[in-house]
Formats: structure tokens, C-alpha cells, sequence
């Protein structure tokens, strides 16, 4: 210890230190405090601060795992773990988890590893395990992507106007050797029916070999129906079903929310996908295709891709009909359907839009089928970059996007040039003599759909 003379004025002048002790005591200005110190500052808090951060190896959270092999994120849909992700890393299992949670034992080997001494095997192939049950199929209506270092995979459910996402987090109790899967439901949208969740995890769990002293999980719900409008009411008693008429007026606020806030634009892309359930003698109406359809175009064309995805899922039910296919091919939905089909730049994001963009490519796929000559011509009108598009296909990370991309690539490269500007040329003789332009380009259609193998439509 050593003793330190600390000096502080009185008032503003300028201090010598060096003749501080030359002055006489009535004119002393200054006072000495002695003040007893380690040696350094360093030395002090050290002696009070708590034990060393890295010695919790199990609340590390720094980028270990896939990073180490050069990776920083991965989408289960189209690569793998790496097994080397298992320096740990691993957060520790929290006080409290959610009751759809569970237990899994040690995957790697049958002969349980001593407490505090887990090795890379294990993590690795808990990940491996997770990532290969996700990517299996068995739950094709969900999509994942995996963020490496927060150990946790981010998925989301899209189906019609029903959507949700969840999280998959993976913990490790060092002193059990165990590692614990968490499974939450996140966004949801209100009225989802619960059971293709409780679905989920229950073959989830299965599958990755949990514990039978595992959580229960959540009660389901039964989501009711959109109608709209209602048609048990919208009529007097015994009076039958809703008249057509009935039915425009009742779908008319719809149309007037497509065009509000951002959050009347979601609800009135989702009430589309409902009303795209009715019977087809009301969506066939051209009462109703001549609102429906500009209020697609708005929602397709909307900035918020929680707008899009629901409006594409609205367009790809109403591409089930003869007479809206004719409507997309000529209308901007065809150009922004074919925008989408693209791979996602953040692969840890992928999972937000990879059905919105699955979903596109088979419209596509449904358009190219029966009017290869169409969707090329139209393609070509509005300005797409078609062949640049074609030689990407082959490059679309999701295995399900590209094989409908496929189609759609090998139905429109039988295009040919000179067959194109034959059915161009037809169109304009058939327009300029008071026709709608489509007939010749419907019988090419037809006469390649001939040629083709029959095995190649079938879905």
C-alpha cells in the first residue's frame, strides 16, 4: 500500500504544485487528503468483482457452432448443420419453459456421458436430428430456417388466411447432460384453429425421442368459418340460399379495406381467401371479377409482405377457375407473381416468405400448363426478363419452389421464337378485326399441350 497526496483549490487559480509547501499558512489555499490505495486502480476492483464470466461454458452465447465451419446462418430447406457447431455454446435451460416443451436424452451414444462432460457428438447430432425431421417432409406446411447462434430454428405456418410462426429453442442442462427442445407459438393470427400446432409438436416430439415425463401440450381450438356474407342469414328463413346480388353488396367493404391502412389491407387479403372458397356461380360473376380484380392487383402489388402472402394465397384458389386464369395472364399479377419466385437474400429470414414465394411459383406452374404461348407472350409485354429468370430456376434453394419453377421453365422454353411472333402476329390480325386477340394463341396452347407427355401435368 502506499500513501498518495490528493490536492484540490478553493477557487478558480492556477496551482503549483511544486511551491505548494514554500507558502506561509495564511496564505494556503490548498489542503492534502492522504488517501491509502492498492497499487492500481486495476488491483482494486478486482479484489471485488465476481468470479470470471468464462467460467459459465454453458451461458456462452458467442458464435460457435455452424460459424466455426464458415457459415453464419442456415435454412434447414436447403443445407445442413454442420457437426462441428458443437463447442457448446449452447444456452443453459432457464428457471421457467413452456409447457410444450421436453426432454431429450443423450442422442449419440446409448452409454449416458458423464455430467460436465459433454462432447461435440452430442450437440451435433441433436442438431443434425432437428434439422433432418424439418427438412423430412413430414410437415410440408411449415417452413424453417435455422439461426446458428441462437440456437434456435424460426418457422412459420401459411396456409389460406390461417398463419402463425413459432420458435424451436434448444437448451443444455450441463449437469444432466440432457438437452431440452422448447417449442412456442409467436405471431398468430386470431381465430386459428390450434390442432395443426398441437399436430406439430406432438409428431415432433415423437420423433426426436422424448422422454415420456415430457410437458403436455396446449388445448386446441376450433377456428370458426368466414362467411361473407352469411349465408344462413342473409335471406328470410326458408327463403333459400343468398341471391347474387346479395352476395356483390355483401362483399363490397372488402374491396373498399383494400384500399385503406395497412391493417384493413391484411384483413380484406385474408377475407379473399375465404370468399375464394365460395360457390364458383358467385366468383364467376362479372359483377364480382370486375372488383375482385383490381383489388388483387393492389394487394399484389402492396409494399408490406404481409399483404402480399395473402393475396397470393387468395390468387393462387382463384386460379382454380378457367375464367381468372385468363384474368391473371393479363393483368400485373402475372409480372408480380413471377418477381417473387427468387431466393429469400438472408437465409435466416427465408422462412418469412418461402410459402408466399412457393405459392407464386405454382400459379405459374398452373398458368404454364394450359397456356405456355400466353404466359410467355404476356411475360414478354411486361417487360419480364424471362431468360435470365429461366437460367436461375436451376438455382432456387427450396426444393419444392424449384420443381414448380422447373415447370414452368420447361413448358415455356418449347416456346419457340418463331412461334411466338406467329401467334403475335395472329393476335394483332385477330384485335384489329374486332376480336379479343386470343384465339390463336389458346390453339397453340392446346396443340403444345397435345404434343407434351401427359405424365408432365400431372401435379
Amino acid at each position: 500500500m502506499q500513501q498518495t497526496d490528493i490536492f484540490y483549490s478553493a477557487d478558480d487559480e492556477q496551482v503549483d504544485l511544486d511551491n505548494e509547501q514554500q507558502d506561509s499558512a495564511a496564505d494556503l489555499k490548498f489542503r492534502s487528503i492522504k488517501v491509502e490505495t492498492s497499487e492500481s486502480a486495476g488491483d482494486f476492483f478486482h479484489d471485488y468483482q465476481g468470479p470470471d464470466p468464462s467460467s459459465y461454458d454453458n451461458v456462452q452465447f458467442g458464435k460457435a457452432g455452424l460459424a466455426g465451419a464458415g457459415m453464419d446462418s442456415v435454412n434447414v430447406l436447403s443445407k445442413s448443420p454442420s457437426s462441428s457447431c458443437a463447442s457448446s455454446g449452447c444456452p443453459a435451460l432457464p428457471f421457467g419453459t413452456s409447457r410444450t416443451s421436453f426432454v431429450v436424452a443423450h442422442p449419440s451414444s446409448s452409454t449416458p456421458t458423464p455430467p460436465g462432460t459433454a462432447g461435440s457428438a452430442d450437440y451435433g447430432t441433436v442438431v443434425r436430428t432437428i434439422h433432418d425431421h424439418l427438412q423430412s417432409g413430414v410437415h410440408a406446411e411449415f417452413d424453417f430456417s435455422f439461426v446458428d447462434h441462437e440456437h434456435m430454428w424460426k418457422g412459420k405456418y401459411l396456409q389460406g388466411s390461417s398463419c402463425y410462426e413459432m420458435d424451436i429453442n434448444l437448451y443444455h442442462d450441463k449437469c444432466a447432460n440432457t438437452y431440452t427442445i422448447a417449442v412456442r407459438k409467436m405471431k398468430s393470427c386470431c381465430g386459428f384453429n390450434g390442432g395443426s400446432f398441437n399436430t406439430f409438436f406432438q409428431t415432433f416430439k415423437s420423433a426426436m425421442g422424448a422422454e415420456s415425463s415430457g410437458s403436455t401440450t396446449t388445448s386446441s381450438s376450433t377456428r370458426k368459418a368466414v362467411c361473407i356474407p352469411n349465408l344462413s342469414k342473409c335471406s328470410a328463413a326458408g327463403a333459400g340460399l343468398v341471391t347474387e346480388e346479395a352476395f356483390i353488396q355483401g362483399v363490397q367493404p372488402i374491396f373498399s379495406m383494400a384500399k385503406s391502412n395497412l391493417e384493413s389491407r391484411v384483413q380484406s387479403a385474408k377475407m379473399l381467401c375465404d370468399v375464394a372458397q365460395k360457390e364458383a356461380r358467385f366468383l364467376q360473376l362479372d359483377s364480382f371479377r370486375s372488383c375482385v380484380m383490381p383489388a388483387l392487383e393492389g394487394l399484389m402489388g402492396d409494399e408490406s409482405d404481409d399483404v402480399r402472402q395473402y393475396a397470393v394465397m387468395a390468387v393462387s384458389a382463384f386460379a382454380e377457375l378457367a375464367c381468372y386464369k385468363e384474368d391473371f395472364m393479363r393483368s400485373p399479377i402475372l409480372a408480380a407473381l413471377f418477381a417473387l419466385v427468387k431466393n429469400c437474400c438472408d437465409l435466416q429470414l427465408a422462412y418469412e416468405t418461402a410459402q408466399m414465394r412457393r405459392t407464386a411459383a405454382g400459379v405459374l406452374a398452373l398458368l404454364s400448363r394450359t397456356h405456355p404461348f400466353s404466359v410467355r407472350r404476356e411475360l414478354q409485354l411486361q417487360h419480364c426478363n424471362l431468360g435470365a429468370w429461366l437460367q436461375r430456376v436451376d438455382c432456387l434453394h427450396d426444393q419444392r419452389t424449384r420443381e414448380a419453377a422447373m415447370v414452368v421453365k420447361s413448358f415455356l422454353v418449347q416456346v419457340s421464337a418463331t412461334d411466338l411472333d406467329a401467334a403475335n402476329s395472329a393476335s394483332s390480325a385477330a384485335s384489329a378485326a374486332g376480336g379479343d386477340g386470343s384465339l390463336h394463341t389458346d390453339e397453340c396452347d392446346l396443340n403444345l399441350i397435345g404434343e407434351c407427355d401427359l405424365g408432365s401435368l400431372v401435379h
